[in-house]
């Protein structure tokens, strides 16, 4: 067999990837609204955000809720599914940083405001959130095997 790591850990390390980042885009998110990054258009600012942050947390905290602990204590996956979500995951994660901290150099190379710079961005992240939702929910939902 190939190299098998818990899959219950397997989970749980991708879920603090997962909500650990959410939360700092979240609260840069508050403080965008706080300083009105956003102008009049925080509600097309949080659409956007939350598009591409909940479905996934959903997913993950549905599996969680669906699943035991103690059963899945003696659960293998190949390390493979773990490492193919895991860089997935950080590759979305990097797109996500890159898409909200390029608003100011946006702005001022061609005068383009973060709201519209985060709809535009709808295009790549569409189908990038396809792919994650697609690799995330195939890795959470994987059958692993009873030994190591």
């Amino acid at each position: 067999m190939a190299i098998a790591m818990n899959k219950w850990l397997a989970q749980r390390k991708l879920s603090v990837l997962w909500f650990a980042n959410s939360g700092i885009i979240i609260l840069l998110f508050v403080f965008f609204t706080i300083v009105n990054r956003f102008g009049s258009h925080n509600d097309t600012a949080w659409e956007w955000l939350t598009a591409n942050i909940v479905p996934t947390l959903t997913l993950m905290i549905g599996t969680f809720a669906n699943s035991d602990s103690r059963t899945n204590a003696d659960v293998f996956i190949e390390k493979f599914y773990y490492r193919l979500a895991l860089t997935v995951s950080a590759f979305y994660f990097l797109l996500m940083y890159l898409t909200i901290l390029m608003a100011p150099i946006a702005f001022s190379l061609i005068n383009i405001s973060m709201v519209d710079l985060l709809t535009n961005s709808k295009i790549y992240f569409n189908v990038s959130q396809g792919v994650v939702t697609l690799v995330l929910g195939l890795f959470f939902t994987k059958k692993g095997t009873e030994s190591e």
